[in-house]
């Protein structure tokens, strides 16, 4: 993988000579193998390139050839049948199993054009100069797993994996209010409700499937973009499909899609919980690892060993330390190599300015960065280029309960189906059919209404800001498209293909992976389960007393039966995450409001948010002391640009 940056001038003037070093000043931070430029007359092109793959180390980036200038980072899925495909397309060069991905992605792109995307899987972006045509052209893959952005000033466009390429190199970009308006309105790791939008004033971002096309026309650059994959207009679900031609696809399909994850000439990792989700994808990855005799590093979260975890959890429906649950999985693949990481001595302000820094933009995820970014450490440490999760699993292979099935049969008109349904699952879990009716009517009348209520920080936010931004009523439509608790089918299928969650995760993993010097790959959001879980019938989701069934019932020959037998419980990272702030890092002045950027005042209520930070820590508001935290120290780092 690569962080890719560059600029033209396509007005065709001479760029200044020092382009290079002020939009690659900010790679110094970052893990990357070797740095490459190319820069003549009107353009100029950059690579900060990783060595993942045996591959890699082949890679020419940036790329010439007569007027056509490329640079790309990329790894690419299922490169055989790519191969094929372009060896009977393209003549005068052979290609084999040691050409490049960005060789490949080039060539696909000339071959198909804006059709390149129903050609080429995996993670890219990438960046085309056509110096005959006068054309730029810069892309990001089907879910925006690689995040890119771009900026136009006069008769230049810049563009870079990191924005700091770009603010770096041009003077006086002030913060987007309307992205930080909207990043500062709630109290979650929620940071995006405006696509394509930045924290920085007309920087932009792709979204997932697009590209933009650049050209220069009358003194002034016109932007246009382009849509190269729209899986929900284009795959319809199938209602057709049996019940076992849906097993067997998903299988087949999912077990493709973590073996292509896998390809490396060094170890993998995976950050693993007792979940189902990492479950799934440790299962199936160990078993491809294990017949090649290679090991899977894995990585685990677990609380301090003082935290108590009956006082922060009296319902005892987390499950805090997820240790047995690991461990039955290691005994079913022994060559999972296991690590168990406390995180001793860390909190959520711990290494917050340093993530603020390379993210480059406030982060509100920082309580679960304590554990994650242990995990990227500790992987490359053991020689890991790749490092697995399934982040996007609840989106995809383990969505569903029996609620949102019945809820999606009653929208249909099936009411018997329905009810047989609530009816079968009841048995299951041993409660009256009565009391489920009862609770699933509940959810169904609440479904028709969307419900912010403690969702919105409008008490610290101020109230000009959301007004003049509409945040309330953005927020509406979202859910209104997404759905909330019930969904109906056509709200399923938006919450699958999340624009915005999907562009949050690119941004994590592109600039986790590359301030830590690996890549961080997530089989569950693969285009190919992804075009998958809109095609299979709801059924496959949650049915006959089975929830999350394509893991429960479909993954039954990899995942341990302990692991799919958990159902009223549910694992989770970050449980001591109060007991932490409270412990560490307390000569941080920054804890008791003192210190704090005086830009605060331009989105806060500045009085209100000290008194936040001064109030003792509870799980209540410590989400809302890292917003605070996390928004003064990025306007510390980037108030200047």
């Amino acid at each position: 993988m690569s962080a890719i940056w560059g600029c033209i001038d396509l007005s065709g003037k001479g760029l200044e000579q020092d382009i290079s070093g002020r939009m690659s000043k900010c790679i110094s931070k970052y893990k990357v193998d070797d740095v490459r430029h190319l820069q003549s007359g009107n353009v100029y092109m950059a690579c900060g390139i990783q060595f993942i793959t045996k591959e890699s180390h082949f890679e020419v980036l940036p790329y010439s050839e007569d007027s056509i200038f490329f640079t790309a980072d990329c790894v690419l899925d299922d490169r055989e049948k790519l191969i094929l495909e372009l060896n009977r397309e393209i003549s005068g060069e052979k290609l084999s199993s040691d050409t490049p991905d960005g060789r490949l992605l080039l060539l696909a792109y000339q071959t198909w054009g804006e059709a390149f995307g129903n050609h080429v899987l995996g993670l890219f972006s990438f960046a085309v100069y056509d110096q005959n045509k006068n054309e730029f052209h810069l892309y990001t893959d089907h879910t925006s797993s690689r995040c890119v952005h771009y900026y136009v000033e006069g008769s230049k466009v810049y563009f870079g994996t990191l924005t700091s390429c770009i603010t770096d190199a041009v003077d006086n970009i002030e913060f987007d209010e309307k992205w930080m308006t909207a990043c500062m309105a709630t109290d979650n790791p929620t940071t995006l409700l405006f696509v394509g939008l930045t924290p920085f004033e007309n920087v932009y971002i792709l979204p997932y499937g697009t590209g933009i096309k650049a050209e220069y026309d009358k003194g002034e650059i016109s932007v246009t973009k382009i849509k190269y994959y729209d899986p929900l207009s284009n795959i319809k679900m199938d209602k057709k499909l049996t019940e076992e031609e849906c097993r067997t696809l998903f299988v087949d399909t999912f077990k493709k899609c973590v073996e292509d994850a896998t390809r490396t000439d060094a170890n993998v990792a995976i950050s693993l919980s007792s979940g189902l989700d990492s479950s799934a994808v440790g299962s199936v990855a160990a078993t491809f690892l294990q017949e090649e005799n290679k090991p899977l590093y894995s990585y685990t979260s677990i609380p301090l060993k003082e935290f108590d975890h009956k006082h922060e959890n009296k319902y005892g429906y987390w499950i805090d330390d997820e240790t047995k649950g690991v461990e039955i999985i290691c005994q079913k693949y022994k060559n999972i190599i296991p690590h168990f990481l406390d995180c001793e001595g860390k909190s959520a302000l711990t290494d917050l300015d340093k993530l603020v820094d390379y993210l480059e933009f406030p982060s509100k995820a920082a309580i679960n960065h304590i554990w994650m970014s242990e995990v990227y450490k500790k992987a490359v440490e053991d020689k890991c280029k790749i490092v697995l999760d399934g982040a996007y699993g609840n989106m995809t292979i383990s969505y569903g309960d029996i609620f949102k099935s019945a809820y999606m049969a009653l929208t249909e008109g099936k009411v018997i189906t329905a009810g047989m349904q609530l009816s079968r699952y009841g048995k299951n879990i041993k409660v009256s059919r009565k009391r489920l009716l009862r609770i699933f009517c509940e959810d169904t009348f609440g479904a028709q209404k969307v419900q912010l209520d403690g969702f919105l920080d409008e008490e610290l936010l101020r109230k000009e800001l959301s007004k003049k931004y509409n945040i309330r009523e953005t927020w509406e439509e979202r859910f209104k498209r997404d759905g909330q608790s019930m969904k109906t089918i056509g709200q399923y299928r938006n919450n699958t293909v999340s624009p915005l969650l999907l562009q949050l995760m690119g941004i994590y993993k592109t600039k986790d992976g590359l301030f830590n010097g690996c890549i961080i790959r997530d089989p569950t959001e693969d285009k190919r389960i992804i075009e998958l879980c809109l095609k299979l019938p709801y059924r496959c989701l949650a049915w006959d007393g089975v929830e999350r069934k394509l893991v429960r019932s479909y993954l039954n020959e990899y995942v341990p039966d302990e692991i799919r037998g958990v159902i009223s419980r549910r694992g989770r990272q970050s449980g001591d995450a109060v007991m932490r702030y409270e412990k560490y890092d307390n000569q941080d002045i920054r804890k008791n409001g003192e210190g704090l950027n005086s830009n605060l005042t331009r989105y806060f209520d500045t009085n209100k948010a000290i008194d936040v930070l001064k109030a003792k820590t509870s799980e209540d508001n410590l989400m809302r002391k890292v917003k605070i935290l996390s928004c003064s120290s990025f306007l510390d780092k980037y108030g200047e640009k």
